[in-house]
């Protein structure tokens, strides 16, 4: 597993929502659920995961959690969005996960939540591991 792999809650309507975004933006991230059998797997291969319901980027075989992840990921666009994700970086560690909080404890309240996780595109298949 070379190429970063995003990590996301399945059944959040906003986290896919990114995932889509992302999807046109970036070639070379794959993507996985935290519900799937390679989040499973990757937990049980010796990765440590801490313990949280919302994103998690693993990159260089490295985790990156909440705020961090998602400043990684807009690092890791270029053009003006690794500008963006290097500004969220001046902010401390400790404010920017508590606003991460805040929207991760209340993403399924604003945004809404799947029954079940949503399916690929056929074209951006190969880019989901299960």
């Amino acid at each position: 597993m070379n190429s970063p792999i995003i990590i996301y809650d399945g059944y959040c309507v906003y986290c896919n929502g990114w995932v889509k975004f992302l999807l046109k933006r970036k070639s070379d991230y794959q993507f996985t659920t935290l519900q799937g059998n390679t989040f499973q797997e990757m937990k049980t291969s010796g990765v440590n995961f801490p313990n949280v319901d919302s994103v998690i980027l693993y990159k260089n075989e490295k985790v990156y959690t909440q705020s961090d992840a998602a400043s990684e990921i807009l690092i890791g666009l270029g053009s003006g969005w690794n500008l963006i994700g290097h500004f969220f970086l001046i902010f401390p560690k400790t404010f920017r996960d508590a606003v991460y909080a805040f929207i991760a404890r209340n993403r399924y309240k604003w945004f809404g939540k799947y029954e079940t996780c949503s399916i690929p595109d056929a074209k951006d298949r190969e880019r989901f591991l299960s």
